[in-house]
């Protein structure tokens, strides 16, 4: 019969072969063999009765392979038929020992690595695959092991070494820290941002910065030296009227700061840019698209093609959309593209992947995870989805990021 499998390594195994015949119990041997349906022969092989690929990193997920197999028995009779092998996209857990929630994924010494929260103990941590796959791992490293912290993180690099903005529930405060070294194995003293929540994080102009609720305005906050070991007085951006909890998409825009966030009942989607590269003062806010489709909610955004992007959650349709700025700035917008069979209002992570836009998406329609990119670098149009994850209720906070030249997917199973 036809099988899929995840792609996991060298000699991946796919199923066990098996035959019946009239002459019962002749045993059998099998292998692969020339003729209709030998298209991919050589990326597989048979040991005994198991057929397997050669290198499960070889082939692409969500593609279906067709291989010849013929089954000679004991007496010397023959039978041969294609087979069709559908390799599924492989997944492994990150840390066995508990459940981890809302990865962020950087590259780290060549290899990926995720910061999460320990969902048992309310841990922070971080862990570096020991394969350039990402599909081993090596052994978690606890970065904050007191309170109750990190249910928000953001991991990236600040002045080359990586670091943390999270959440501290039992402080209801914003913290930093970053690692002693540049391998991320040894981490410094957390320090104080502010008072806030939600959040989004990024280096601006050489010191780390953060946009960030405080559970009534939108602010932004920028370290006041590179390494982030004190913090500027914050900025209020809107004083009120984001819907909890508020996403915020922070990108460098033309040189400067940007955000993008949800505003007012219904949601306008709304986008602001400094007036300067450190974001000591601003513009006025834009919006992008009005809430006549109550939008805005799960927004993410990046730069497509060197201008503003923004996904978001039209919470009418459930469908998540893509719209794109029409000139570097994000002074002007174009009109919005819904990303079909994207029912989320669950979140999604938006990212540039083999030179297009692609989202993962958790959507509510079978509570499972699936990957979506654009047919062009623009995002003009979308092809449809790629089921990654099904089993089971899966695919909360995705976080995607381009490994190599593939898309790699963190997220939380349940």
């Amino acid at each position: 019969d036809d099988a899929t499998f995840s792609p996991i390594g060298v000699n991946a195994v796919i199923g066990t072969l098996s035959s019946t015949d009239s002459d019962s119990p002749a045993s059998h041997t099998y292998a692969l063999v020339a003729g209709a349906g030998d298209t991919h022969n050589e990326l597989f092989n048979i040991d005994g009765t198991t057929l397997r690929a050669n290198d499960g990193s070889t082939l692409t997920p969500n593609t279906t392979y067709s291989v010849r197999v013929q089954s000679t028995d004991s007496d010397g009779g023959m039978f041969a038929k294609a087979l069709s092998v559908t390799a599924l996209w492989p997944s492994v857990q990150i840390d066995p020992s508990t459940r981890g929630w809302g990865p962020s994924i950087i590259e780290l010494g060549g290899v990926l690595a995720t910061g999460y929260q320990d969902i048992t103990n309310k841990f922070l941590k971080i862990v570096s695959a020991t394969s350039s796959s990402g599909l081993s791992w090596g052994t978690p490293i606890t970065v904050v092991g007191d309170g109750n912290v990190g249910d928000s993180l953001k991991l990236f690099f600040v002045e080359g070494h990586p670091a943390f903005v999270y959440y501290d529930t039992n402080l209801t405060s914003l913290r930093f820290v970053r690692a002693t070294n540049a391998a991320g194995t040894t981490w410094g003293t957390p320090v104080t941002i502010a008072t806030g929540r939600w959040f989004n994080a990024m280096v601006v102009a050489g010191n780390p910065a953060v946009a960030y609720y405080d559970g009534a305005a939108l602010k932004y906050v920028r370290a006041t030296d590179a390494t982030g070991s004190a913090w500027g007085t914050p900025i209020t951006l809107e004083a009120s009227g984001l819907p909890a909890p508020p996403e915020i998409g922070f990108v460098i825009a033309d040189g400067n700061p940007a955000l993008s966030y949800a505003l007012g009942s219904p949601q306008d989607l709304k986008y602001i840019r400094a007036a300067d590269a450190t974001g000591s003062a601003w513009g006025m806010s834009i919006t992008v698209v009005d809430g006549a489709d109550n939008t805005g909610q799960n927004n993410q955004m990046t730069l497509v093609s060197g201008q503003p992007a923004i996904t978001y959650s039209n919470l009418s349709t459930g469908e998540v959309n893509f719209v794109r700025a029409s000139d570097a700035t994000g002074s002007a917008w174009g009109a919005p593209i819904a990303i079909t069979d994207t029912r989320s209002n669950r979140g999604h992570s938006l990212a540039f992947i083999e030179g297009k836009p692609a989202v993962a998406v958790y959507s509510l329609d079978g509570i499972d995870l699936r990957y979506h990119t654009a047919n062009d670098a623009l995002g003009q149009t979308w092809g449809s989805a790629i089921d990654v994850d099904t089993e089971g209720s899966v695919g909360a906070t995705p976080f995607l990021i381009e490994n190599g030249t593939h898309p790699a997917i963190g997220y939380y199973d349940s």
